[in-house]
């Protein structure tokens, strides 16, 4: 088995309201509109849209928690999976280095769009990014069809049946994703810094975290019975 470990990422430590040099870049990307003047048109019809609640820039932990806390969205907002997937390219224009998008919903996609297939499309551009997926109070039907969209876009999906979990859910879905390769350069595995182990079979593989910049772990064997955790440096 094989376990990238790090005690805290640099996100999680800037979410935490520690100082962390450079600050992580994000932006927040919600279904509806939330702004009082969109609210009392948009509340009666149901709304299909989603708005940049928070521009791309260096996280600002305070800012983005009153935000948030701040958000008051109509229960007739529908969900705009797809549309809001198909922005992800625009709104991260110009980023370099690993992306990672976090989809949190509570619902399967209820505007007509095709998730999958503005995932699919997304990843067809050849854009750089990785998917993962929260799943809040799913059921299981909606369960597999979001996990779905994570599998599409290389990332992982994450299950929080309730308000409790959903801390922990999104921390690990911001957590650097990693890849595995093996003797021939092929890629075995995929997962995530503090995440499940993966199983392998025993051989010499090479370990990529997706930070900027990438942290390789080369030459790493795994016998029969073996298990190895890799431990990446602390946050600065």
């Amino acid at each position: 088995m094989l376990r990238p470990h790090k005690s805290e990422s640099r996100l999680i430590a800037a979410l935490s309201g520690k100082a962390v040099s450079p600050p992580p870049i994000w932006l927040m990307r919600q279904a509806g509109r939330y702004l009082p003047e969109y609210r009392e048109v948009r509340a009666k019809a149901g709304s299909c849209e989603s708005e940049l609640a928070v521009p791309l820039g260096p996280l600002d932990a305070e800012a983005m928690a009153a935000t948030i806390e701040a958000l008051k969205i109509p229960r007739t907002v529908k969900t705009p999976l797809a549309a809001a997937i198909e922005q992800v390219a625009a709104d991260l224009e110009g980023v370099t280095g690993p992306r990672i998008v976090v989809v949190v919903s509570d619902g399967q996609e209820s505007c007509g769009g095709d998730p999958e297939a503005a995932v699919r499309a997304l990843r067809d551009q050849g854009f750089d990014v990785t998917i993962n997926v929260v799943g809040l109070g799913l059921d299981k039907q909606d369960r597999r069809r979001i996990r779905r969209l994570a599998t599409l876009g290389g990332g992982s999906y994450f299950d929080a049946r309730g308000a409790g979990q959903l801390e922990d859910a999104i921390g690990a879905a911001v957590s650097a994703p990693y890849e595995v390769r093996d003797a021939t350069g092929t890629v075995v595995g995929r997962g995530i810094v503090n995440g499940p182990a993966l199983r392998l079979p025993p051989g010499t593989y090479r370990v990529t975290v997706l930070t900027d910049p990438p942290h390789e772990f080369e030459a790493v064997v795994l016998g029969s019975a073996d298990s190895a955790t890799l431990t990446l440096p602390a946050a600065p």
